[in-house]
């Protein structure tokens, strides 16, 4: 298979995950009675209802040019409104908590595909499917406004806690950003690195 093909491929694994990611949210928030997303039309596979301009096309770009041999993305955060749920502190739990279990789903889908696909050209995608979603989980678990790690940490604390953290929110994602950019989520490279070169 050529590189140009791999390349497109590895484009398309990448876009449906962070879609899918955030498809889990947004059902997850509808079943607990929040129709917030569905009306903004995020129930959709559609990419460009999902996509935003930093961690959707920048930061692939950079990482493709960087030559760092990874290709890694976000989506646009599923809008949330707790008003509209009965148990919000529950609420808040499962639909942080939807997007990294999606990206496992999706971990030990790739894992049957590779196993079929194993003797094949496919079997390197299939791995990089395995290793992207182990990615994408392990980052969105850190408690780091607005990933979901921190909507889980936050499901358990005071309300005025709460109000604190949707206040500086944004903030989050200049910090991610500078993250990148100087390397101090190098770590989350590295530990997949360590874990998929022990087993595949």
């Amino acid at each position: 298979m050529s590189s140009s093909y791999v390349i497109f491929f590895q484009i398309f694994i990448l876009i449906y995950s962070i879609v899918l990611h955030e498809l889990g949210h947004a059902y997850m928030a509808l079943f607990f009675g929040d129709e917030t997303a569905k009306r903004m039309g995020r129930l959709t596979l559609v990419p460009w209802r999902h996509l935003e301009l930093f961690g959707s096309f920048l930061l692939p770009l950079f990482l493709f040019f960087s030559g760092i041999g990874f290709l890694f993305a976000w989506a646009k955060p599923v809008p949330i409104n707790l008003f509209y749920v009965k148990a919000p502190r529950l609420a808040l739990f499962f639909v942080a908590l939807a997007g990294p279990v999606v990206n496992v789903v999706l971990m030990g889908i790739f894992f049957v595909l590779w196993v079929v696909f194993k003797q094949s050209v496919f079997a390197s995608l299939c791995v990089y499917g395995m290793y992207l979603n182990f990615v994408l989980a392990l980052f969105n678990l850190l408690p780091i406004p607005p990933l979901d790690g921190s909507k889980l940490l936050l499901s358990f604390l005071p309300s005025s806690i709460q109000s604190v953290f949707y206040r500086y929110e944004m903030y989050g994602m200049v910090l991610l950003a500078l993250l990148f950019f100087v390397g101090g989520l190098d770590w989350i490279f590295r530990v997949s690195h360590w874990f998929f070169s022990m087993h595949f």
